[in-house]
């Protein structure tokens, strides 16, 4: 893949396309701390999925379009499981904030943890990075059901033969 020219217009997009996202997180620190903390992570990578998917053609398209709809559903999902406490989804978040804590425990990060300068923050980071393990690993997955939807990057849609060629 080759360099593409830095247009201001492409600039001011992204910009405004992280502003959006950091405007989404800040309300929810408002609302919740944890909530703020799932939603850092996707809302850094989402808004370059869509300048990917506005940018690119063929096949990348595809992977970054799935990707953001995909993220945008699990980081949706998130939010609703942290703001409905005693739901299913919030029970399973809780669950599996109790597994990654037992495993930080077995690996004794906060060990190293308090030699940080700021070992708070250290641990504020490594749960956004946990928290948003499962919305980040559900919109791989949607890029990748994206691109393999797409097309085969001949332009030929999936499910329809290949074409022939005429030439041979």
């Amino acid at each position: 893949m080759g360099w593409f020219r830095v247009s201001i217009g492409r600039i001011m997009i992204l910009v405004a396309l992280l502003a959006v996202s950091l405007a989404f997180v800040r309300m929810a620190a408002f609302y919740d701390d944890e909530m703020a903390a799932g939603v850092a992570l996707p809302g850094m990578l989402l808004p370059w999925g869509v300048f990917q998917a506005v940018r690119l053609r063929g096949r990348p398209r595809g992977f970054w379009a799935g990707f953001v709809v995909a993220g945008l559903a699990a980081t949706a999902a998130f939010v609703w499981a942290t703001a409905t406490p005693g739901s299913g989804l919030f029970l399973a978040l809780v669950a599996y904030t109790r597994r990654a804590t037992d495993l930080f425990r077995w690996m004794q990060i906060g060990r190293w943890m308090l030699f940080l300068p700021r070992p708070m923050l250290a641990e504020y980071a490594l749960f956004a990075v946990v928290w948003a393990l499962p919305q980040i690993a559900v919109a791989l997955f949607g890029g990748l059901l994206g691109r393999e939807a797409f097309g085969r990057g001949d332009g030929s849609p999936l499910g329809s033969s290949p074409p022939e060629d005429t030439m041979g």
